[in-house]
């Protein structure tokens, strides 16, 4: 699948998912309607009538909630997934090998796809970014934090595409706040040299 077609087949569904969520979330407030808890969070694996599976992970606080959404597929690569933004445009795109990585160095041994995408749902869902600098004109490097680790990516602003590429726990990443973006940007460096092409 190319962007395009990616685009296509996420906007046949998502309407349909976050009806799904908000029909989830009132479910959810009912369950907890007499449970006094600050928050709550609970996973739903949802088929589309388009044959898409997603993972929807609502969170309940007591100023409202927040729905996420990622659908998982396998490609010629391995397990892949991806998350719209309800209020953007862009798509983060989880590559495989960010996702056994991830997995492998998380030490999760976790083997059904739906479990490693709730597992990486509830690290992080990329709230804020660092940038590392340009590769080329419109797409530029960037890590985000999580609480075990560093999520390495890049985005692409023309295409509104945001692609992760590898995950490194905070033990991988030491030192100074200097040298951990060093060790950050050269190991991106290295997968883009590979061959790791931004997009």
């Amino acid at each position: 699948m190319n962007l395009a077609e990616i685009r296509k087949e996420i906007d046949k569904d998502f309407l349909i998912v976050q009806r799904k969520a908000a029909y989830l979330e009132k479910e959810l407030q009912h369950l907890l309607k007499h449970r006094h808890v600050e928050q709550e969070v609970r996973f739903h694996d949802y088929l589309s009538k388009y044959k898409n599976q997603w993972v929807i992970r609502l969170e309940l606080q007591h100023k409202g909630w927040m729905a996420s959404y990622i659908t998982h597929f396998y490609s010629d690569k391995g397990l892949v997934a991806i998350s719209p933004d309800k209020n953007s445009d862009y798509l983060s795109f989880y590559t495989a090998h960010f996702l056994k990585r991830f997995n492998e160095r998380m030490k999760l041994e976790l083997v059904m796809p739906a479990d490693i995408i709730r597992a990486y749902a509830d690290e992080n869902l990329i709230a804020s970014e660092n940038k590392l600098g340009a590769t080329e004109k419109g797409i530029y490097k960037f890590y985000c934090t999580t609480p075990h680790g560093y999520v390495l990516g890049t985005c692409n602003t023309f295409e509104k595409f945001y692609k992760l590429h590898t995950f490194l726990t905070c033990e991988m990443v030491t030192g100074s706040e200097a040298e951990k973006v060093k060790i950050i940007n050269d190991t991106l460096e290295k997968y883009l040299k590979m061959g790791e092409r931004p997009f």
